[in-house]
C-alpha cells in the first residue's frame, strides 16, 4: 500500500493531494492514509502535509520506486524485476551476490541511493552520492569473451543516445565506455563477468549517471574532471523517468547486437565518439602510444596511426590531447 501512495505522489510530483482522494483511490480510510503516510516519512521520505491542501513529496525527482518502474518499463527484460537499495557497497557486488544466491533472475535491475564503494574501470573509485543514478542489471549473454568486451561499447552507445534527449547539445563517447559532456564526464559503464574460456555464467553491467547530483560535493581529484545533468542544465530531473529511458536504450541496442552484431551498433558509436579523427594518448601498463585515431574496427579496437605505422589497441586509457 505504500508503494502505492509514493506512486501517487511520483505521479503528481509537486502538487498537493489530498487525504480523501488517496483513500478513495486505494479503498482503504483516510486514517489508514495517514498512517501510511506516517510510515513512508519514517523510512526518510520528506513529506509535508498542510490542513485543506493534502500531502505533497519534497524533492520527487530523486526519489526511486522499483515499483512504478516495474510498472511503466517498456522492455521484454531489462528491469521487468527492479530491486531498490538505500545503500549498498556497490550495485555490480550487491547483483553478484544475489545472482549466486539464486535469488536474481535474468534482466533484473539493482538500484541504490548511494554505494559506498561504487566501481570503475581498473580498480578505479566511482563517487556515489544521493542524487545520481546507480544501478547494475544482470545478463546471461551467449557470447564469446570476445564479444562480451563489445557490450562495453554497445551499451555505452545507448546510454549516450538515451542522455542525449536531457541535454541541450549532445553527449559523446570516450573509449570505450565512459560519456563525456562538454568534455567532462557525466556517465561511466563497468562489466564484470564469471565464467570460464567459452562459457559464461553471468555479466553484470554495472551504469553510474551524474544526473541531480553536482560535482562540487565530490573529491577534488574527481570533481574538476565530472558534470551533472543538473549542472549542464539547471533542470532537476525524475530519477524514475530517465531510469526507464536509459534502460529501453540499453536493451534496444543488446538485442541489436546479439541479432546483428556490432555492424549494427558501429557507424553511431563512431559518429559519438569524442576523439575519431583527433591526436591521443594510450596510457598502456608500460607503454605509451600516441597518434591520430582514425577508425574503430569490428571488435571494438581503436585503430592509431602513429605517423610510423596503424596500431590496433584493444587495452587502455584514452588522454585528449
Amino acid at each position: 500500500m505504500r508503494n502505492n501512495i509514493l506512486n501517487y505522489f511520483l505521479k503528481y510530483s509537486n502538487e498537493y493531494i489530498s487525504g480523501s482522494y488517496l483513500a478513495k483511490q486505494l479503498g482503504i480510510s483516510r486514517v489508514a492514509v495517514w498512517k501510511h503516510i506516517e510510515a513512508l516519512k519514517d523510512e526518510g521520505y520528506d513529506i509535508t502535509g498542510i490542513s485543506g491542501k493534502g500531502y505533497k513529496l519534497a524533492n520527487p525527482y530523486n526519489v526511486i520506486s522499483a515499483d512504478y518502474i516495474m510498472k511503466n518499463v517498456q522492455t521484454k527484460l531489462f528491469a521487468k524485476k527492479t530491486m531498490y537499495l538505500k545503500i549498498v557497497d556497490s550495485t555490480n557486488n550487491k547483483a553478484k551476490r544475489l545472482f549466486e544466491e539464486k535469488v536474481l533472475e535474468e534482466g533484473t535491475a539493482i538500484i541504490a541511493k548511494e554505494q559506498t564503494n561504487g566501481k570503475g574501470r581498473v580498480g578505479r573509485k566511482w563517487e556515489s552520492p544521493s542524487g545520481g543514478l546507480w544501478f547494475s542489471i544482470v545478463l546471461i549473454p551467449n557470447l564469446t569473451i570476445q564479444e562480451i568486451a563489445l557490450l562495453s561499447l554497445v551499451f555505452s552507445h545507448a546510454v549516450s543516445n538515451a542522455l542525449n534527449s536531457y541535454l541541450p547539445t549532445k553527449c559523446n563517447i570516450k573509449w570505450p565506455n565512459d560519456i563525456y559532456y562538454n568534455n567532462k564526464k557525466i556517465a561511466g559503464i563497468l562489466l564484470e563477468m564469471s565464467g570460464e574460456i567459452d562459457e559464461i555464467n553471468y555479466l553484470i553491467c554495472g551504469i553510474g549517471i551524474n544526473v541531480n547530483n553536482k560535482s562540487e560535493l565530490l573529491s577534488d581529484n574527481i570533481n574538476r574532471i565530472s558534470t551533472s545533468i543538473i549542472e549542464a542544465t539547471d533542470i532537476h530531473i525524475n530519477l524514475n523517468n530517465i531510469f526507464l529511458d536509459v534502460i529501453y536504450y540499453l536493451e534496444k541496442n543488446y538485442y541489436l547486437f546479439l541479432n546483428y552484431g556490432f555492424e549494427s551498433i558501429k557507424k553511431g558509436y563512431i559518429k559519438n565518439c569524442l576523439h575519431i579523427g583527433h591526436e591521443i594518448i594510450i596510457e598502456q601498463k608500460g607503454r605509451t602510444i600516441k597518434g591520430r585515431n582514425i577508425d574503430i574496427d569490428n571488435m571494438g579496437n581503436l585503430i592509431i596511426d602513429t605517423g610510423k605505422r596503424l596500431e590496433r589497441v584493444n587495452t587502455g586509457d584514452v588522454v585528449l590531447l
